[in-house]
């Protein structure tokens, strides 16, 4: 019997009991709407996953960090430990050791991230900025979002790239006015208003109770304010961050402190700087996230502790994988009763054609085809519901995306393999009535009434 034949034969039979066949076919459909939609949730945490860290950060990026290295911290500055080993003191984030980053295989850039607060004053109000500086190979490679202004050249003087909520940081430290409270507009505009910066913050405070002069105001320019206006959080890590050339910051250092210690720049106990500078972070960004981990591993080996947001991604991607099989177990329940609804038509098909399967055997017809006719009639069950459920499926999913914000994602692989899963459960549910039938005597099938 040609497929063609088979498959317009079984449909015959079916829509001979259509009530029968409609309740059946009702159970498949929410069978596999099920399972698609709670799938569909797990997938779309993770795609909320996904774009949570897009958003607030480069996959590709890996930070290092330097927590050993014979150094304490206090007062604001980091001092040498006479009592480390020397094993730890031979491994240092300095620039030797990001130049050995960027020599790896598959890095695009490494830059010292060099971390410093700053006081900036603009009129009545000041705000405490933290600003992160860095290569500007690395700056642009980041692709900062800036939204008005542009970056500075190399070779420019120091100047600011702020995110567009920095703003709100500036108070009036007489009142404590913050732009927030009062109005809808922060205090300072910082690409429009003259900003002022105190770097010798520690000097700065210790000038509040009297005891020392007030230390130098510098002008300080905004060069561009970052951040990302179609966030699908309405905010980006780029809103509240501060950042710099490293090389301009060298630069107005050297002239602002001379041969005094930088802020956090590392002293001995006498307080003089200690040379090569030696850095608490890096940036080192790859280039494809494919090679990420084998990057990471490589800088790890020198002595380093490096991270980035992929191990985060891996983690939250194994905890939504999870959530996708509890959820894809909990719709598996419905199909359940859907392939005993597909085995309980089939078995009554049987009993009402036992004359009819009697016939078939006398005729010649083999055992092949008649097992064949039955498991094509559970197939086309099965296929027939899979793609109402897989309806159902879409349009339960908008309505869900409607009321929580778009937490619903059927990819078109995901609705393809609940369509093969609906066909597979309704074979695997007719292959023993299909079975049955073919073990029927042809005598006693045709003495049947």
């Amino acid at each position: 019997m040609r497929f063609y034949e088979l498959l317009k034969f079984s449909a015959q039979n079916l829509w001979r009991r259509k009530l029968r066949t409609s309740l059946t076919l009702l159970g498949v459909m929410i069978g596999t709407a099920s399972i698609v939609v709670m799938m569909s949730l797990g997938i779309g945490l993770n795609y909320s996953y996904m774009q949570q860290i897009e958003q607030s950060s480069t996959l590709t990026l890996i930070t290092v960090n330097n927590y050993g290295g014979g150094y304490y911290y206090g007062g604001g500055y980091a001092v040498m430990d006479s009592s480390s080993s020397s094993s730890e003191e031979s491994v240092q984030l300095n620039k030797d050791a990001v130049e050995r980053f960027a020599q790896l295989d598959h890095v695009k850039c490494a830059s010292p991230i060099y971390s410093f607060s700053i006081i900036a004053q603009s009129g009545k109000y000041q705000a405490d900025l933290y600003v992160n500086a860095m290569s500007y190979d690395m700056l642009t490679a980041l692709n900062l979002p800036i939204l008005e202004g542009q970056m500075p050249q190399p070779g420019d003087p120091l100047a600011l790239l702020a995110g567009r909520q920095v703003a709100y940081n500036f108070y009036d430290p007489k009142s404590n006015s913050w732009g927030w409270n009062d109005s809808e507009e922060p205090n300072v505009d910082m690409m429009e208003n003259q900003l002022f910066a105190i770097y010798d913050t520690n000097a700065y405070y210790q000038a509040q109770g009297g005891e020392t002069p007030m230390p130098k105001k510098y002008i300080l320019e905004t060069a561009a304010l970052l951040g990302v206006e179609d966030s699908e959080y309405g905010w980006s890590q780029y809103d509240y961050n501060v950042y710099a050339d490293l090389e301009a910051v060298e630069r107005e250092f050297t002239k602002v402190f001379k041969k005094n210690a930088w802020p956090n720049q590392q002293t001995d106990k006498k307080g003089k700087p200690i040379t090569p500078m030696t850095y608490n972070q890096a940036y080192v960004l790859v280039d494809d996230i494919d090679h990420v981990t084998e990057v990471q591993q490589a800088i790890n080996d020198m002595g380093f502790q490096a991270s980035s947001d992929l191990d985060y991604l891996k983690s939250m991607q194994e905890q939504s994988r999870i959530i996708q099989y509890v959820l894809a177990g909990i719709g598996s329940v419905s199909m359940l009763v859907a392939a005993i609804g597909i085995a309980n038509t089939m078995l009554m098909s049987i009993f009402e054609r036992t004359k009819e399967i009697g016939i078939f055997k006398v005729l010649g017809c083999s055992l092949g085809n008649i097992r064949a006719m039955f498991l094509s009639e559970a197939a086309l069950i099965g296929f027939s519901g899979g793609v109402l459920g897989i309806g159902l499926s879409f349009g339960l999913s908008k309505i869900i995306n409607v009321l929580l914000n778009n937490i619903s994602v059927i990819p078109f692989w995901l609705a393809m393999l609940g369509l093969g899963f609906a066909v597979g459960v309704g074979m695997i549910a007719g292959l023993s009535p299909a079975i049955r039938a073919t073990r029927l005597s042809p005598l006693e099938a045709i003495r049947t009434l």
